[in-house]
C-alpha cells in the first residue's frame, strides 16, 4: 500500500473491525525515548487499562476515547466507528453541526462518551465547516473533576485557536435563533468523503516532509481543513509556538527526537557539508551521484542526489568528474542558501506541545511558548542561530572566544 494510503488511513483511525483505540508505536513517547516515561494515556482510562504497556490488551476497554485527547503526541487514535460518527456531520444538511455528551438528552449531531474525548482539531476542522454547538449544560452538572478540567481544555484551546471574537463566530453553547442541526449523512458515505479529503490532504503534507509522515492525524484533518480555504478568506488563528533562549549549540537532537517533524536546524554550511561527505564516501565505493531533477510539484532549490554502481571498465577519471559536479552544484545551492543565514525553525502548526524537544535539549535553552497568530501555512517561527562548524569533525558548536573544535574534538588525548 502506498505511503499516501497509509497515512490516510493512519489519519482516519481505520482498523477493520477494531471497537477500541489505536496506539501508533512511533509517534508514543515511551518509543522515541525512555528518560521520561509517559503514563498520561493510562492514568486517563476509568478501566484503568495499562495503556503505555509495551503489549496492551484492550479487554473491558468501552471506547470512552479519554485516552486519545489525554496522549501528548496524538499517539493514540480512536477506532474507525468513532471517527466516523464524529465526522458523519460534517457534510450534514444542517445549517449547524452540535456536538453533545451521552448524558445529553437533546438532539445531537456527533455525541461523545465525554466533550473531553474529541481532540479539538476535530471541533475547529467542524467549526471551519459550519459553527459548532457544544452542549455543555450536561458538563457543568458532572461529578468528575478530571473531565470537567479537560472539558474545560477543550474550550480554552477552541478560544485560544479562533480568538474572542471568530470563536463566538463559530461555536455556540446552544442553536442559534433560525439555524437548523441537519441529521447528517449515513456513516459509509462521511467515511468515503473523509477518506478522500485526508488523503488529499496527507499528499500534500507529505510533499515537503520526509518520508514518515510525521504530521499527527488529527493535526492533518485540521490543515488539510484550513488549506481548503483560499488565503484571502482564511481566518487568523493561533499557534503556540516554542521560545529559544538564543544559546543553541546546533545539535540537532531536538529536530530529530521531534515525532512530528516541527522543529528544523537551518544551517546551509552544514547541510553542504554533510552532502560533500555522503558524496565523497559514495563515489569511494564506485557509485556514480546523480542529480535528481524536482518533480512537477516541488519547486524547490534543494539539491539532493540518488546514486548508481559505476558500470564495469569506468575510470577513476570519469568518477572524479562526476563528483566534482555534484560538490559544484552542493556549492551553487549553498551559494543560495547562505543568504537565508542559521535559524532554528519552529513550525507551531505541526507541534502538539509534547515537551520532548525541551526534555531532550542538552543545554536546557528551549521550553516555553508564546502565541503566533497567522493565516499563513505552514505557521513557522525563526529564532536566530550562532553556530560554526567544527574544524576537526565538521559538526556544528556554539564557539566561545577563538575556539575551531567542538567540545568533544577539544578533549586531550592521554594515548
Amino acid at each position: 500500500m502506498a505511503l499516501v494510503d497509509n497515512v490516510a488511513l493512519y489519519a482516519l483511525g481505520y482498523a477493520a473491525h477494531e471497537s477500541h483505540p489505536m496506539r501508533l508505536d512511533q509517534y508514543c513517547l515511551n518509543t522515541v525515548q525512555r528518560k521520561y516515561p509517559c503514563s498520561d494515556c493510562s492514568d486517563a482510562c476509568p478501566k484503568s487499562i495499562d495503556i503505555a504497556a509495551k503489549e496492551i490488551s484492550w479487554r473491558g476497554c468501552t471506547n470512552c476515547n479519554l485516552c486519545v485527547t489525554a496522549c501528548p503526541t496524538q499517539a493514540i487514535h480512536e477506532s474507525s466507528a468513532s471517527l466516523d460518527t464524529a465526522l458523519a456531520n460534517a457534510g450534514s444538511a444542517g445549517d449547524v453541526v452540535v456536538v453533545a455528551c451521552d448524558q445529553h438528552k437533546g438532539q445531537t449531531n456527533v455525541r461523545a462518551h465525554c466533550l473531553a474525548s474529541i481532540p479539538w482539531e476535530l471541533v475547529a476542522a467542524l467549526a471551519l465547516k459550519k459553527p459548532v454547538v457544544l452542549k455543555v449544560k450536561a458538563c457543568r452538572e458532572c461529578q468528575n473533576d478530571d473531565l470537567r478540567e479537560g472539558v474545560h481544555d477543550l474550550l480554552s484551546s477552541l478560544k485560544r485557536f479562533f480568538g474572542p471574537e471568530e470563536f463566538k463566530k463559530r461555536i455556540h453553547s446552544r442553536v442559534p435563533e433560525g439555524a437548523h442541526a441537519g441529521s447528517g449523512v449515513s456513516k459509509r458515505t462521511a467515511f468515503e468523503g473523509a477518506m478522500s479529503t485526508v488523503k488529499r490532504g496527507a499528499e500534500e503534507l507529505l510533499s515537503d516532509i520526509d518520508e514518515q509522515g510525521r504530521v499527527s492525524h488529527y493535526r492533518a484533518i485540521l490543515l488539510e481543513t484550513l488549506r481548503e480555504i483560499p488565503e484571502e478568506e482564511r481566518p487568523e488563528v493561533t499557534w503556540l509556538t516554542l521560545t529559544e533562549d538564543g544559546n543553541c549549540r546546533g545539535c540537532e537532537i531536538c529536530s530529530k527526537m521531534c515525532p512530528h517533524g516541527a522543529i528544523e536546524l537551518r544551517i546551509p554550511e552544514y547541510a553542504a557539508e554533510q552532502k560533500r561527505r555522503e558524496v565523497e564516501r559514495e563515489v569511494k565505493r564506485r557509485k556514480i551521484p546523480v542529480i535528481v531533477e524536482p518533480s512537477g510539484s516541488d519547486s524547490s532549490d534543494e539539491v539532493s542526489f540518488t546514486y548508481q554502481a559505476a558500470p564495469a571498465g569506468t575510470s577513476t577519471q570519469a568518477l572524479n568528474e562526476a563528483k566534482e559536479a555534484a560538490l559544484a552544484a552542493i556549492d551553487e545551492e549553498l551559494a543560495r542558501n547562505i543568504s537565508l543565514g542559521q535559524a532554528f525553525v519552529h513550525d507551531a502548526s505541526r507541534c502538539t506541545q509534547c515537551g520532548l524537544c525541551y526534555m531532550s535539549c542538552p543545554e536546557e535553552n528551549i521550553g516555553g511558548w508564546a502565541e503566533i497568530t497567522t493565516r499563513e501555512l505552514p505557521a513557522k517561527v525563526e529564532h536566530d542561530l550562532a553556530v560554526q562548524l567544527c574544524e576537526k569533525c565538521g559538526r556544528p558548536f556554539k564557539p566561545k572566544a577563538d575556539e575551531t573544535k567542538c567540545t568533544a574534538c577539544s578533549r586531550v588525548s592521554f594515548l
